[in-house]
């Protein structure tokens, strides 16, 4: 079998400085391209090249990079030759070339998910016209979006067991793949979309956390997603969902930046249900501008108003390593600055006590919302996997097995009355309507709401799970689902803490979310990249280790820990005297 490396290049008749500076402008931005490409060249003039021209061509090809075929054609007499870039010849057939990349934490889907490597396509365009704005790039997905002919896992093995093979694919998934992104593989997650440290990963290994000392959790449901996208240079973005803290968990332990859509942004169709009232799906990169080139955002106003307000919630400040709260407390003087305005400071315990909803005879509010994680969230997920459980039962006449947290939830459920649900979904709807009307005050002001996930602290991943608990629903993770509301991950800075696996000083990232008003996804995204852009705090975060290994410089966000002292070793245990 005859075979040989094609680069071809379509140019204007005269412009050869044009190839030359094709070629060396490929390898930075295409990583499957390799000088093996550059021996034999295809040019594709608008007209036929004369031979003055072509040997010309070909001298100055062979002198800049050792080129030994260079054949010209004239474009219109091959109407389906492909776009510019590299392709493999066999057989008198052109391919599209992949190289294989290393991972460690990417499941390949299929029937058969183990594989030393993944097959990585051209970062090129492929195809003639006007290209989109993230044609070429690569990204996988949680496994609990649905792709034509593969069988969803949703990390749970008892599911994987009863589940058909999807005959359709997500829209979401769809429009990516339309518009020209590349979609490599399925990701690993939380059992069944729900929170699942790795210690609690009975049935697939839990991701690997890049960040710090290599050991700490990626936290979940969407974990594999996190990990994945803070693991590898050759994967631009990754998709998750978000219920209650799914995305944005995983974003804040990986050091990624991170977008929980609003609930009517896209269809949720194909996507594989925690709690649909909550649910929504997000995207993780690496870069700030990737998550601003989604095209996720169809259905959302285009109008990128300016902030008006921005709300400081006292209820979740201040943290208590004043490290984290200094870092916080600059990105609100950034965004104050920015756009002059001044920050509102707001407890919502006192605010209700003061201007509770008419009706409500509650004038506490964590009296008013007592319970009502488990009375809503808890029924509510646990019906929603109805069908999986009867499927389960009639195939091998027992029960599922599902991990502590989603068995806690479950048998909280199942004595939970659908007039009870109800009346917990209606005091959400109560609770959601005061908070946009008088904490955000949505008809009068674009607001922002600058929220710490928690707070970042060693999380090894071998550590015992604490035991299963209540979900509270004034936590600050509920917001944005109660809301229907985006919420924006992006990096703030570092910090350094000891590492009892590494017995040294590790960084561990400083993750801030930003909430914006429901259906303001894209003035969201905007208003935070120009924030981050004008402040040089970086719209990047490189792989591995530290956020700030590749990109930019850590000296401007960085705050290093060097007060603390390197904790004693540990005691020598004695022996008792036989």
């Amino acid at each position: 079998m005859e075979l040989f490396d094609a680069a071809k290049i379509r140019m204007k008749p005269k412009l050869q400085r044009g190839i030359s500076r094709r070629l060396e402008e490929t390898p930075a931005q295409d990583d499957v391209f390799s000088a093996a490409f550059r021996h034999d060249i295809l040019v594709a003039a608008d007209s036929q090249l004369g031979q003055d021209q072509l040997a010309s061509i070909r001298q100055q090809l062979s002198d800049a990079w050792g080129s030994e075929n260079v054949v010209a054609v004239e474009s219109s007499s091959l109407p389906n030759l492909p776009r510019d870039g590299p392709y493999v010849l066999v057989q008198e057939k052109i391919f599209r070339p992949y190289r294989l990349k290393s991972h460690s934490g990417l499941r390949i889907a299929g029937e058969y998910p183990s594989s030393l490597s993944v097959a990585v396509p051209s970062r090129g365009p492929h195809s003639h016209g006007k290209r989109s704005e993230i044609e070429g790039y690569r990204f996988a997905i949680k496994d609990c979006f649905e792709v034509a002919g593969l069988r969803a896992t949703v990390g749970c093995r008892t599911y994987y067991a009863v589940n058909e093979r999807a005959t359709t694919t997500a829209p979401i998934i769809g429009k990516l793949i339309e518009v020209g992104a590349h979609l490599l593989g399925t990701l690993k997650l939380g059992s069944l979309n729900t929170k699942e440290e790795p210690a609690e990963s009975a049935d697939f290994q839990a991701s690997f956390n890049p960040r710090g000392d290599g050991y700490q959790s990626a936290s979940s449901s969407s974990g594999g997603s996190g990990a994945a996208a803070a693991s590898y240079e050759w994967l631009d973005f990754t998709l998750g969902t978000d219920t209650t803290g799914s995305s944005r968990r995983p974003a804040y332990a990986n050091g990624v930046f991170q977008m929980r859509l609003s609930h009517d942004a896209v269809t949720q169709e194909g996507i594989i249900p925690s709690w649909r009232p909550f649910d929504a799906p997000a995207i993780f990169s690496r870069e700030m501008d990737i998550i601003r080139k989604s095209p996720m955002y169809c259905n959302l106003s285009l109008t990128l108003a300016k902030p008006t307000r921005l709300v400081y919630l006292e209820d979740y400040y201040p943290l208590s390593d004043k490290r984290q709260q200094d870092l916080f407390e600059q990105l609100f003087t950034d965004i104050e600055s920015m756009y002059s305005i001044t920050r509102a400071r707001i407890s919502l315990s006192d605010l209700w006590s003061e201007r509770k909803p008419a009706g409500t005879s509650h004038t506490s509010l964590s009296c008013y919302m007592h319970n009502i994680g488990i009375l809503s969230f808890c029924y509510g997920l646990y019906h929603q996997l109805d069908a999986f459980r009867t499927n389960y039962h009639e195939q091998y006449g027992a029960e599922p097995y599902v991990n502590p947290t989603t068995r806690w939830r479950w048998d909280a459920a199942t004595n939970i009355t659908a007039e009870q649900y109800e009346e917990a979904v209606d005091r959400l709807k109560v609770y959601k309507k005061w908070l946009l009307e008088d904490v955000l005050q949505s008809a009068d002001h674009e607001t922002l709401v600058v929220l710490p996930v928690s707070e970042q602290i060693p999380d090894p991943r071998d550590q015992p799970a604490a035991l299963p608990s209540a979900p509270s629903a004034t936590q600050q993770l509920w917001l944005s689902p109660i809301l229907g509301a985006p919420e924006i991950s992006v990096p703030i800075g570092e910090i350094d803490d000891f590492s009892r696996i590494t017995r040294q000083y590790e960084p561990l990232p400083v993750i801030a979310t930003v909430l914006g008003l429901p259906g303001t996804d894209i003035a969201l995204v905007e208003n935070m990249a120009t924030v981050l852009n004008h402040t040089g705090r970086g719209v990047k975060a490189g792989t591995g280790s530290s956020m700030y290994s590749t990109y930019g410089s850590r000296e401007s966000v960085f705050v290093r820990h060097t007060e603390a002292k390197k904790p004693p070793p540990p005691k020598q245990a004695s022996c008792p005297a036989a």
